[in-house]
């Protein structure tokens, strides 16, 4: 199949982002994003207390509990990094 020769290039990943986060900008406002940075800071702050709970409960003379609280930190991460 030819390629047309006046065809218009592909949009890039970065260009549509671009578009998508200036129409949900006017779509939605100001107050959308600064409740969603709330949300998200407050989840934040509840995963890292669980973390310090955690830390604050194992006996760390047990590998067990050990390996239980580097599972549960990596699980923290985990979740942080689609936030």
């Amino acid at each position: 199949m030819a390629k047309k020769a006046n065809a218009k290039p592909a949009m890039t990943t970065k260009e549509a982002g671009r578009i998508g986060g200036r129409k949900t900008a006017r779509k939605y406002g100001k107050e959308f994003y600064q409740t969603i940075g709330k949300k998200s800071g407050q989840a934040v702050k509840k995963l890292i207390q669980e973390g310090k709970n955690l830390r604050n409960k194992i006996v760390w003379d047990s590998p067990v509990s050990q390996d239980y609280f580097y599972f549960k930190i990596a699980k923290i991460f985990v979740l942080l990094k689609f936030l």
